[in-house]
């Protein structure tokens, strides 16, 4: 378990500094389609796609370790962030561009709701309650 800890603390912090130069490559407008920063910006593409789908697997393989009375409350958890995020962006975009609501529109709350409901899992730590 330390040897996956140490791992994802690695990757998380790549992705952090590599986000972060992106960014600043992507701002500045360096880049021809030759330049060594396109090829960054291209291999930052596909390492972030890769981490995840990191995630993800991290994430299922710790949430099949919990109980089933844990898993529930986590799962109302997102639920209800999911809803108090949705109700408010579905009313702001209904009233400013109504020809622009569709199904993509809820990724944002989507992404929110299931990293307020499930973060703590990344990381492997969590207390276990008795019931």
């Amino acid at each position: 378990m330390r040897r996956f800890a140490s791992l994802h603390v690695m990757l998380y912090l790549l992705f952090i500094v590599s986000t972060i130069a992106a960014i600043t490559l992507a701002y500045l407008g360096i880049g021809d389609g030759q330049s060594l920063a396109y090829k960054f910006l291209i291999g930052y593409l596909f390492f972030s796609i890769a981490y995840a789908l990191y995630i993800t697997c991290a994430l299922v393989y710790h949430m099949s370790k919990l109980r089933w009375a844990e898993m529930r409350k986590r799962l109302y958890t997102f639920v209800k962030w999911f809803i108090y995020l949705s109700i408010p962006l579905i009313i702001i975009k209904l009233i400013f561009s109504p020809e622009d609501l569709d199904l993509s529109t809820m990724s944002t709350p989507f992404g929110l709701s299931i990293a307020i409901s499930f973060f703590d899992l990344l990381w492997g730590k969590r207390e276990i309650e008795e019931d």
